[in-house]
């Protein structure tokens, strides 16, 4: 599955720096429709939408970096993120420009999401995502009981911290991660932990309805997580058909996009700065 860009190269700082807006254009588009710069010269490195990217900036995006690889990519996350924003405060600065980046990328989601929210509901019988919360119970703790507390409206979170067996889990509200990650794929669970699976569809587990779960040696309270609750990446990949064409159509071709020749040109099809090289 496609996940949010990060810049190409090196692992530190600018990847950490850097988290873009949809990894699903560089997997599903592959035209070539180029912006180029007009001749101006001086200090800009690219506008959007009469919104400057300084040299400095750039050198700020990069962490000083001239590699040619990392400076474009650097210049086309600023132009994605702005095109979006339509204000470019704070997307320059390592410190407050993963926030907008991520709010770019949330708008957008929300607006165009309902696809993936339709095949995100589908749960167990066809989501390729499962995002889940679990509460793994003492021996004799009654399940029943601690779902009716939930469902008489003990949150999950707070449940999870009174109930859990797991640190973990408590900790963090029941929510289960794989790999890092808070959504598992439903065909790596269904191969790795086929009789976990299978009693998740014993119980007839569904979207943002807590059931109870009867294991050999004791119960657990599982949730496959409302859609709304589910992380943004998760949400951005089971959306990344409409999210991308939304980004494409509705930002990057419409803006009004310079960059200095010596960087390269604004590819708006690919969501790129591309080299004149061809390199």
């Amino acid at each position: 599955m496609p996940v949010p860009w990060v810049v190409p190269g090196r692992v530190s700082p600018v990847n950490r720096r850097l988290t873009l807006l949809s990894g699903a254009l560089l997997a599903t588009l592959s035209l070539s429709s180029c912006g180029l710069s007009d001749g101006r010269s001086g200090d800009v490195v690219a506008q959007v939408n009469g919104h400057e990217l300084t040299s400095e900036e750039l050198r700020t995006l990069t962490d000083g970096s001239t590699e040619g690889g990392e400076v474009r990519a650097a210049i086309a996350y600023w132009i994605r993120v702005v095109s979006v924003l339509d204000d470019p405060t704070g997307v320059a600065s390592p410190e407050t420009g993963p926030a907008r980046s991520d709010a770019a990328l949330a708008l957008v989601v929300a607006e165009h999401s309902e696809s993936g929210r339709e095949v995100y509901e589908r749960g167990l019988t066809g989501s390729p995502l499962l995002c889940l919360r679990a509460i793994p119970l003492e021996l004799g703790v009654s399940g029943q009981q601690v779902l009716d507390e939930i469902n008489a409206g003990l949150s999950f979170e707070d449940a999870a911290a009174q109930y859990s067996t797991n640190v973990g889990l408590a900790e963090s509200g029941g929510v289960m991660l794989a790999a890092g990650q808070e959504c598992l794929e439903s065909a790596a669970l269904q191969q790795g932990q086929p009789d976990f699976f299978q009693v998740l569809v014993e119980a007839d587990a569904t979207v943002g309805r807590p059931v109870v779960l009867t294991f050999a040696d004791g119960e657990a309270i599982a949730l496959l997580r409302p859609y709304d609750d589910a992380p943004m990446y998760a949400r951005n990949q089971l959306s990344a058909e409409e999210v991308s064409l939304a980004l494409r159509t509705k930002f990057y071709e419409p803006a009004d996009v310079y960059v200095s020749p010596r960087y390269g040109l604004w590819n708006a099809e690919r969501g790129e700065v591309v080299p004149f090289s061809g390199e």
